[in-house]
């Protein structure tokens, strides 16, 4: 009251509004860039009518007008979310001059309702698309449900709120578990690249320094390379399998090196190896 005197003071000396009649100019709000005082006297100046809200009501529309704007730029939501949110400040108000809970900050079930659809659309862009088509529609229904408080006072809006902190956890559930296989999918690729690189730089390094007759090499650069990624990937570069398939092309290759003079070791050697 301290705070918005101004306000209090602009009606206290007018003729007093019934408090259920200012719920019906709440109720018939339609434009909610207005703050709630403001929408309340616009419709009576249009008809004529010479009733205002009591001081302490006006005080009270006033601080939340102001409160709802605040939040809005210091939490803010993209269009059109953010207008949408809107539209439940005049539930809000209504709630505000008849409810005296709704002055506990944080506590009342609307109060829950908008952090949680504010925290649920963190992030939330037109851009989306079909993947924030859920969001976007959770909102409007519970919009919509919402703004139904004024014609039906019984209306439990902490269900409401429910509802929308459910949809929320599954939207987020779902999301993890699509950035997990994000991320599997890429090191997926990363694992594959690198098996390709160390398997090729194997066999790059054995072709270097033995001569391959032509099927041979073909035969390495093909089949084998892609049983060579395939041990890496399984296994790891630091298997006793992948030392055998290293030690084993080494071998193949030094097999095939018979041309020149071959003395009486190397050309058993090159028997035990061929045959093996």
């Amino acid at each position: 009251m301290s705070r918005y005197a101004a306000a209090a003071a602009a009606v206290a000396d007018e003729q007093p509004l019934e408090t259920e009649d200012l719920l019906g100019y709440l109720a018939a709000v339609d434009r909610f860039e207005l703050k709630p005082l403001e929408a309340v006297l616009v419709q009576t100046d249009a008809i004529g009518d010479p009733a205002v809200p009591l001081p302490d009501q006006a005080a009270v529309l006033e601080w939340l007008g102001d409160a709802f704007e605040y939040w809005q730029q210091e939490y803010p939501l993209e269009q059109p979310l953010a207008d949408r949110l809107r539209e439940l400040l005049p539930v809000a108000a209504a709630l505000a001059v008849s409810d005296p809970r709704f002055l506990i900050i944080g506590e009342h079930p609307l109060h829950k309702l908008l952090d949680c659809i504010q925290d649920y659309a963190i992030g939330w862009q037109p851009t989306l698309g079909r993947a924030g088509n859920t969001l976007q529609k959770q909102v409007d229904t519970a919009v919509e449900q919402a703004r139904g408080w004024i014609a039906r006072r019984n209306l439990d809006l902490a269900d409401i709120c429910n509802e929308v902190a459910g949809t929320a956890r599954r939207d987020r559930s779902r999301a993890q578990r699509m950035a997990q296989r994000v991320m599997e999918t890429e090191q997926g690729r990363l694992r594959a690249a690198e098996a390709k690189y160390n398997a090729a730089r194997m066999i790059n390094d054995g072709l270097q320094r033995y001569e391959a007759p032509q099927a041979i090499g073909e035969f390495i650069k093909g089949p084998w390379y892609d049983s060579a990624q395939l041990v890496l990937l399984k296994f790891g570069p630091d298997s006793e399998q992948w030392r055998k398939i290293a030690v084993t092309t080494e071998t193949l290759l030094d097999s095939m090196q018979v041309d020149g003079p071959q003395g009486d070791k190397r050309r058993q050697y090159l028997f035990e190896t061929v045959t093996r």
